[in-house]
């Protein structure tokens, strides 16, 4: 334990990614902002970058929505989780209803105002990080899978070698 932090999780960071599916498959959807036909997916991971929990829905899905069902699912699965950031898609009234009904701060990570270009903002890189590595995946990188169920299942088995590796590279440092 390092002087100062638990050994219980207590933050995390969430953010979704549209990805475009096959023609078939259940629960797909058109995402406008990013105009993608597809499936949505919302990602809760921890400061380390390691995925506390997943959720797969269609694109339709709002961020408010499916930010909701997912920071219920990680309050569920890890109730000593305090705080939350988020970028801002993420904010209004969900910033009320995490604090009020999940007992979760949710914080809304904004860029400066003078920047231009991109920049990587604190905190949020780490999940967007954890995108970018499922992405590697063939099977994550288009939603080649006909069921919800599945692609969550696929995004587990990616996090787990994802867990593994870090723990041989770990093992051979030392």
């Amino acid at each position: 334990m390092v002087e100062g932090h638990t050994d219980e999780t207590t933050a995390a960071i969430l953010d979704s990614q549209s990805v475009k599916t096959t023609g078939k498959g259940e629960d797909r959807g058109y995402d406008a902002g990013k105009h993608i036909k597809g499936r949505k997916r919302f990602l809760v991971v921890d400061t380390l970058g390691f995925i506390l929990c997943s959720l797969v829905v269609g694109a339709n899905w709002s961020e408010s929505a499916g930010g909701c069902e997912s920071i219920h699912m990680a309050k569920e699965q890890f109730p000593t989780l305090q705080k939350i950031w988020a970028d801002s898609g993420y904010r209004g009234s969900l910033v009320e209803y995490a604090a009020q009904w999940c007992t979760i701060d949710l914080e809304i990570v904004r860029p400066k105002q003078d920047q231009q270009g991109f920049v990587a903002q604190r905190k949020r890189w780490i999940v967007e990080r954890i995108y970018s590595w499922l992405n590697w995946w063939r099977r994550l990188s288009k939603d080649y899978e006909t069921t919800i169920k599945s692609s969550e299942s696929m995004i587990t088995v990616a996090s787990i070698r994802m867990l593994l590796k870090r723990i041989h590279k770990a093992i051979h440092v030392i």
